[in-house]
């Protein structure tokens, strides 16, 4: 009957037979299903002869659960049956100290004394409650030596007797040979170090709600899955941006998809190396005595990081729903894993959420400013990126915008506008134009230029042409078809930065009516006699 609910089920169908309930009772125990065990452990104070295991089980069971009052008045009852057994009264102090008993706890400590004078552990417990309590009570068995309540081999204690029972290597508590767990802290007895999958069980009725042991296993594997994603993100991201030519920007959303592709994988690393400190670094700012194991710490902040880094390198833009994740998954780790009290685990929580998210910006920041060439001042570019975000004047998609005139010569001059922030101009500065033949005439031929230099040429020879090209917020550029006259051609400028077309000063007239030619030859247009043909400038002409 090894099996616990095979166990269970004999134990149902025959309710006397206590010592195989004894037994239920201390697997339950064993496998943390204390409210069952509290059944199975009172049927046996009632019913059963007086057994002293199952009394200091029962106190123990209520000590797991919380209900430390319950658990004092149980131990009591079975002090007053076995007045000598040292190991109910530890475990009765300890019930009492947890339950803010303090003056009790002290009183059954120096009760330990005086029937064991060598009792290590109580003259140390009896000393740090006095020291609580702040007041001058003396014991005569307590040493004098360590008036800071510390204690080692130079303050002259004699070396403590063996007991009877087990005494558990984590917390120090005495436990009797029947125990396979420490009453007081669920350490194992078994003679190993303790690790992240072997940490104190988690109160039935505390303020959590899953083992950290189980929220550790199940936090490694996602950690590596996620990272397996964000690294599937990071190539396709850097292949993509590698991949992509100058082409012009035709919304907002593709600066964050393709233009800060470096930076957002920088600002992935960073936050991967950089979230287990962060962790760690907020825990000791909020002044957490018994920190959590280093590894539980650090495989809860890899799967946070990993997490953000997916979230980040995805293709559209998830940077809000990012924060807004860590923010909810963090709090619910930092409560449920770290075994921290409520109070002191919202201030670390908060903490690490400005540690991180600072280190997230800056290292963003820096890299965008490498990129760019200088610093870039937050204070002035962010208000400026703010309003031309999301303000009132924010920029909008960019939609098709038609060039006036559309037979040739077609000369048109236009410009266009800053966006109010250097950083923003520098990335939004590729444009695009789109030329369309509406008659099938040949030797047409197409040019961009910028202040008067050519920047672009183009014959016109299939039906459609696209030509990408970088703009300069405040320059003005010149669109020129030259070719046969009266050709009909459509020009279509896509670009995020907002454009204005310039228009062309009218032509000189002679006193006699008759068009003058312009002083610049190559910056106005002049007309041929009875023949209309635009003449273009040296730099212009194919």
């Amino acid at each position: 009957m090894s099996d616990m609910w095979e166990l269970a089920s004999y134990v149902e169908e025959h309710p006397g037979d206590y010592p195989q309930r004894w037994q239920l009772a201390k697997k339950l125990y064993a496998a943390h299903e204390y409210r069952l065990a509290l059944e199975h452990l009172l049927v046996l104070k009632n019913e059963w002869k007086p057994h002293l295991n199952s009394r200091r089980y029962l106190g123990a069971v209520y000590y797991r659960m919380g209900r430390y009052t319950e658990a004092a008045k149980t131990l009591r009852e079975a002090i007053r049956e076995w007045p000598e057994e040292i190991g109910l009264r530890e475990q009765l102090a300890h019930a009492l100290t947890r339950g803010e008993e303090h003056k009790e706890a002290l009183n059954v400590w120096e009760d330990v004394l005086q029937l064991q004078p060598d009792h290590i552990r109580a003259q140390k417990h009896i000393k740090k409650i006095r020291i609580l309590l702040k007041t001058t009570l003396r014991s005569p068995y307590l040493s004098d030596a360590d008036d800071d309540g510390v204690y080692d081999s130079a303050a002259g204690l004699p070396p403590e007797p063996p007991v009877v029972g087990n005494i558990c290597p984590k917390c120090g508590a005495q436990n009797s040979e029947e125990f396979d767990r420490c009453w007081k802290c669920d350490a194992s007895l078994a003679l190993h170090e303790d690790s992240f999958l072997n940490l104190p069980s988690v109160q039935a009725h505390g303020p959590y709600l899953l083992r950290p042991e189980t929220i550790s296993s199940v936090a490694m594997f996602a950690s590596f899955a996620l990272f397996l994603v964000a690294i599937y993100f990071a190539v396709r991201l850097i292949l993509t941006y590698k991949a992509d030519s100058v082409e012009a920007l035709t919304n907002v959303s593709q600066i964050y998809d393709q233009v800060l592709a470096p930076s957002r994988i920088m600002m992935s690393l960073v936050l991967l190396l950089w979230w287990p400190y962060a962790l760690k670094l907020s825990l000791r700012l909020a002044r957490i005595k018994a920190m959590p194991p280093a590894i539980l710490i650090c495989i809860s902040g890899l799967f946070l990081s990993s997490l953000t880094a997916v979230l980040v390198l995805m293709p559209h833009s998830m940077v809000f729903v990012a924060f807004l994740t860590t923010l909810l998954i963090s709090l619910l780790l930092v409560l449920l894993a770290f075994q921290i009290p409520p109070g002191s685990a919202l201030v670390a929580w908060a903490a690490h959420i400005v540690l991180v998210w600072l280190m997230a910006a800056c290292s963003f920041w820096f890299a965008e400013c490498y990129r760019f060439g200088e610093f870039l001042n937050p204070l002035q570019e962010l208000p400026v990126l703010q309003e031309t975000m999301s303000g009132q004047g924010a920029l909008q998609n960019a939609a098709p915008v038609r060039v006036p005139g559309f037979m040739t010569p077609i000369r048109q001059k236009v410009r266009w506008e800053s966006s109010g922030s250097a950083w923003l101009d520098h990335y939004a500065h590729a444009a695009r134009a789109s030329v369309k033949k509406e008659t099938a005439e040949q030797g047409l031929v197409f040019q961009i230029l910028k202040g008067g230099n050519l920047i672009a040429h183009e014959p016109l020879e299939a039906e459609h042409l696209y030509v990408p090209f970088s703009i300069e917020p405040g320059e003005e550029y010149e669109f020129v078809v030259t070719g046969p006259d009266y050709a009909m051609v459509q020009i279509i400028v896509q670009s995020i930065l907002p454009c204005v077309f310039v228009p062309s000063a009218p032509p000189a007239v002679s006193a006699d009516g008759a068009p003058a030619e312009a002083a610049n030859e190559g910056t106005t247009a002049t007309t041929e006699q009875g023949a209309g043909t635009l003449t273009a400038p040296p730099s212009v002409r194919p």
